[in-house]
Protein backbone atom coordinates (compact mmCIF):
# COMPACT_ATOMS: atom_id res chain seq x y z
CA UNK A 1 0.00 0.00 0.00
CA UNK A 2 2.68 2.37 0.85
CA UNK A 3 4.53 1.44 -2.24
CA UNK A 4 1.46 2.05 -4.36
CA UNK A 5 1.11 5.51 -3.01
CA UNK A 6 4.72 6.27 -3.65
CA UNK A 7 4.42 5.14 -7.20
CA UNK A 8 1.60 7.56 -8.00
CA UNK A 9 2.83 10.82 -9.26
CA UNK A 10 1.36 13.95 -7.83
CA UNK A 11 -0.01 16.19 -10.54
CA UNK A 12 0.86 19.85 -10.26
CA UNK A 13 -1.98 22.16 -9.25
CA UNK A 14 -1.19 24.84 -11.84
CA UNK A 15 -2.37 22.86 -14.83
CA UNK A 16 -6.11 22.96 -14.33
CA UNK A 17 -8.78 25.25 -15.78
CA UNK A 18 -9.59 26.56 -12.30
CA UNK A 19 -6.07 27.89 -11.85
CA UNK A 20 -6.14 29.55 -15.27
CA UNK A 21 -9.47 31.15 -14.39
CA UNK A 22 -8.05 32.38 -11.08
CA UNK A 23 -4.98 33.83 -12.79
CA UNK A 24 -7.18 35.56 -15.38
CA UNK A 25 -9.40 36.88 -12.59
CA UNK A 26 -6.35 38.24 -10.72
CA UNK A 27 -5.08 39.99 -13.87
CA UNK A 28 -8.50 41.51 -14.47
CA UNK A 29 -8.76 42.58 -10.82
CA UNK A 30 -5.33 44.26 -10.96
CA UNK A 31 -6.30 46.02 -14.20
CA UNK A 32 -9.54 47.26 -12.66
CA UNK A 33 -7.71 48.42 -9.52
CA UNK A 34 -5.20 50.33 -11.68
CA UNK A 35 -8.10 51.93 -13.60
CA UNK A 36 -9.84 52.82 -10.34
CA UNK A 37 -6.63 54.37 -9.00
CA UNK A 38 -6.22 56.42 -12.17
CA UNK A 39 -9.85 57.60 -12.10
CA UNK A 40 -9.65 58.54 -8.43
CA UNK A 41 -6.37 60.38 -8.99
CA UNK A 42 -7.86 62.32 -11.91
CA UNK A 43 -11.00 63.05 -9.86
CA UNK A 44 -9.02 64.40 -6.90
CA UNK A 45 -6.82 66.49 -9.18
CA UNK A 46 -9.94 68.05 -10.73
CA UNK A 47 -11.44 68.63 -7.28
CA UNK A 48 -8.16 70.24 -6.17
CA UNK A 49 -8.09 72.54 -9.19
CA UNK A 50 -11.73 73.51 -8.60
CA UNK A 51 -11.06 74.18 -4.91
CA UNK A 52 -8.03 76.35 -5.67
CA UNK A 53 -9.90 78.34 -8.32
CA UNK A 54 -12.91 78.87 -6.05
CA UNK A 55 -10.64 79.95 -3.21
CA UNK A 56 -8.88 82.46 -5.45
CA UNK A 57 -12.21 83.85 -6.69
CA UNK A 58 -13.53 84.20 -3.14
CA UNK A 59 -10.31 85.87 -2.00
CA UNK A 60 -10.45 88.33 -4.90
CA UNK A 61 -14.08 89.13 -4.12
CA UNK A 62 -13.28 89.71 -0.44
CA UNK A 63 -10.48 92.12 -1.39
CA UNK A 64 -12.84 93.95 -3.74
CA UNK A 65 -15.48 94.18 -1.01
CA UNK A 66 -12.90 95.56 1.44
CA UNK A 67 -11.83 98.20 -1.11
CA UNK A 68 -15.45 99.18 -1.75
CA UNK A 69 -16.11 99.50 1.99
CA UNK A 70 -13.06 101.74 2.35
CA UNK A 71 -14.25 103.89 -0.57
CA UNK A 72 -17.71 104.06 0.98
CA UNK A 73 -16.25 105.31 4.27
CA UNK A 74 -14.15 107.92 2.44
CA UNK A 75 -17.14 109.11 0.43
CA UNK A 76 -19.31 109.25 3.55
CA UNK A 77 -16.71 111.46 5.23
CA UNK A 78 -16.46 113.63 2.11
CA UNK A 79 -20.25 113.90 1.99
CA UNK A 80 -20.32 114.99 5.62
CA UNK A 81 -17.79 117.77 4.94
CA UNK A 82 -19.67 118.87 1.84
CA UNK A 83 -22.96 119.05 3.76
CA UNK A 84 -21.30 121.22 6.42
CA UNK A 85 -19.93 123.47 3.69
CA UNK A 86 -23.36 123.58 2.05
CA UNK A 87 -24.93 124.67 5.35
CA UNK A 88 -22.31 127.41 5.75
CA UNK A 89 -22.94 128.65 2.22
CA UNK A 90 -26.72 128.64 2.77
CA UNK A 91 -26.21 130.73 5.91
CA UNK A 92 -24.03 133.13 3.95
CA UNK A 93 -26.67 133.42 1.20
CA UNK A 94 -29.32 134.12 3.83
CA UNK A 95 -27.12 136.80 5.43
CA UNK A 96 -26.35 138.37 2.05
CA UNK A 97 -30.08 138.96 1.56
CA UNK A 98 -30.06 141.18 4.67
CA UNK A 99 -29.24 144.85 3.79
CA UNK A 100 -27.73 145.53 7.25
CA UNK A 101 -25.25 142.68 6.80
CA UNK A 102 -24.32 143.93 3.32
CA UNK A 103 -23.70 147.40 4.76
CA UNK A 104 -21.57 145.95 7.54
CA UNK A 105 -19.49 143.99 4.99
CA UNK A 106 -19.04 147.08 2.81
CA UNK A 107 -17.85 149.15 5.76
CA UNK A 108 -15.53 146.41 6.95
CA UNK A 109 -14.00 145.26 3.64
CA UNK A 110 -14.05 148.48 1.62
CA UNK A 111 -13.74 151.02 4.47
CA UNK A 112 -17.01 152.70 3.57
CA UNK A 113 -18.78 154.81 6.17
CA UNK A 114 -22.21 156.13 6.93
CA UNK A 115 -22.81 159.86 7.00
CA UNK A 116 -21.12 161.38 10.02
CA UNK A 117 -19.25 158.18 10.90
CA UNK A 118 -15.49 158.18 11.49
CA UNK A 119 -13.38 155.03 10.91
CA UNK A 120 -10.44 154.31 13.15
CA UNK A 121 -8.09 151.53 12.04
CA UNK A 122 -5.67 149.67 14.20
CA UNK A 123 -2.71 147.47 13.24
CA UNK A 124 -4.70 144.30 13.96
CA UNK A 125 -6.93 142.80 11.30
CA UNK A 126 -10.38 141.56 12.22
CA UNK A 127 -11.17 138.27 10.45
CA UNK A 128 -14.72 137.87 11.78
Amino acid sequence: MVSERKKKKVTPIGTGAYIEDQQLYEKLRKKRRRGLTRRLTAFFILIGIAAVSMTSVITAQQQLIAEKRQQKAEYAEKLSHMRKEENKLKEKVTKLKDPDYIGQLARKDYFLTKDGEIVFTSGESDNN
